[in-house]
């Protein structure tokens, strides 16, 4: 199985500051055993305070994790691995972390999405973005997810219905078929929706 969350902060033996002027979120380095002691596996490094400790806190998270038998894939920058390769059950379901608040934007994705596509069973694009404290989905953040879906269903048609990939970039329930039943669900004409 695969525990999956987006690690918010770094993995650090530098300090925490928290003040009106500054925000940087580190944990100690003894927080990686933790974590996969009760259960994690895979962290999704793209987020806004990935790079609150510089280069040297990602060297350090990075290298705290893999000491711990964590994976990560993602970056604040949206550079580098911003992708893995998981298998589940005989499924293998590619994992893209993305990160709007660095680097280059969501095209990044796209290429990502097309790349695991011949690889993978399943593609999961899981985005970091939006306004603080809003529940609301701003939309920029609406166009991309349903430009990343419209990848995932690029890829689809070229397997056809048996062979659908799948790129997630906002809650399944914004993306129902005509008949009532979600893009996910395997007995549904997944050709119908696009």
């Amino acid at each position: 199985d695969i525990v999956l969350a987006n690690l918010e902060g770094t993995i650090t033996d530098f300090p925490s500051v928290a003040r009106s002027d500054v925000l940087r979120f580190t944990f100690d380095p003894s927080v990686a055993a933790y974590l996969k002691r009760i259960g994690f596996t895979t962290f999704s490094l793209a987020n806004n305070h990935a790079h609150d400790c510089g280069n040297d806190g990602i060297a350090q998270t990075r290298a705290n994790l893999a000491k711990n038998g964590l994976e990560f894939f993602g970056s604040y920058f949206n550079d580098g691995s911003i992708s893995r390769i998981d298998e589940v059950g005989g499924m293998k379901i590619g994992f893209i972390g993305y990160n709007a608040f660095g680097g280059e934007g969501g095209d990044r994705v796209f290429d990502e999405v097309r790349r695991l596509d011949p690889l993978t069973d399943y593609v999961v694009v899981m985005p970091h973005w939006g306004v603080e404290y809003s529940r609301e989905r701003t939309l920029t953040q609406q166009k991309l997810a349903h430009a990343w879906i419209d990848v995932g269903a690029e890829c689809g048609r070229s397997r056809g219905p048996a062979g659908y990939r799948a790129a997630l970039g906002s809650p399944p329930q914004e993306h129902n078929l005509a008949d009532g039943r979600p893009w996910f669900d395997p007995s549904a004409d997944t050709l119908k929706a696009w």
